[in-house]
């Protein structure tokens, strides 16, 4: 199953969850899910897909390839060199920095990092941006039921497992005025930490987190907000069992070298043609003093 299917699928699937609660018509994508749509993979940097409405009946996915980074598909008028900017670029932080209306820009660039995230609530384009005006785009940028743009086109990026995280973040985000503290925070905890001990529990057997225990770090706090102290402990216990380096022998076992190509296919010859030298050698002085 694809990213964006299961993305779909995932957001209906929440929507079961409001049906005893007001104002169900927020989540529209669950109410009419959209048939159609379409998306682009840079090259360079970065990925998007976009839900369109369409009178189809079956549902249709287009995906096309660019050579350009992603963001100049919503904005191909921005100068080739992003930071041509007569102003110093502003570097947002890490977060989520939610708009409700367009921020227009003519002279400045706007860096999105990987950590931060732009979720604009508005119609239309989130940035109106001309002249100078530029954004490059490292983290993500959100239209709610419209578009997803990352910064990344990682594998990891655009998994299932990922799809289900922003499904589950944009069910939350429009669930605003809808949803009380304590019933987010349990959807948080029915939803949210079965997807981050499936997050963990792969990273943990795939060695992920053998070079960057930061990333373990960053997991393991994001879960302990939502999980049990025995659910964080077993993960400790499995994280710190896996970090576990057994010592490797002084020396290596005799069918190691027995077997290996090398001594095979080099050494016994030689040793063989030595052994037969020495020998000859032997027996030819033996019957020479016969």
């Amino acid at each position: 199953m694809s990213y964006e299917t299961e993305y779909r699928t995932l957001y209906q699937d929440y929507i079961g969850l409001v049906i005893t609660h007001t104002g169900p018509n927020r989540f529209l994508m669950g109410i009419s899910a959209p048939n159609a749509i379409e998306g682009e993979i840079s090259f360079a940097r970065g990925a998007l897909i976009t839900f369109n409405a369409s009178s189809s009946v079956s549902f249709t996915a287009n995906i096309s390839l660019s050579t350009s980074p992603v963001e100049y598909h919503l904005w191909p008028q921005m100068p080739q060199n992003p930071y041509v900017s007569v102003i110093k670029p502003i570097v947002l932080g890490n977060g989520t920095f939610v708009l409700t209306a367009p921020v227009t820009d003519d002279k400045v660039a706007t860096v999105v990092p990987a950590g931060a995230t732009i979720w604009y609530n508005g119609t239309g384009s989130a940035l109106r941006l001309s002249g100078a005006g530029s954004v490059v785009i490292y983290g993500s940028l959100i239209y709610p039921q419209r578009l997803i743009l990352k910064g990344s086109n990682a594998p990891s990026s655009w998994s299932t497992l990922q799809a289900k995280f922003d499904a589950l973040d944009e069910f939350i985000q429009d669930g605003q005025g809808i949803f009380n503290t304590s019933e987010v925070q349990e959807i948080q905890t029915s939803i949210r930490v079965p997807l981050l001990l499936e997050l963990i529990g792969g990273r943990i057997a795939d060695g992920t987190y053998s070079g960057n225990p930061s990333l373990f770090t960053a997991d393991f706090n994001e879960l302990s907000k939502y999980a049990t102290p025995t659910t964080t402990q077993q993960i400790l216990s499995d994280y710190y069992n896996s970090q576990k380096v057994q010592p490797a022998p002084p020396y290596a076992p005799l069918t190691d070298v027995v077997y290996n190509p090398f001594f095979l296919n080099a050494v016994v010859p030689f040793l063989v043609a030595v052994f037969s030298f020495l020998l000859g050698r032997r027996y030819g002085r033996r019957n020479q003093l016969d």
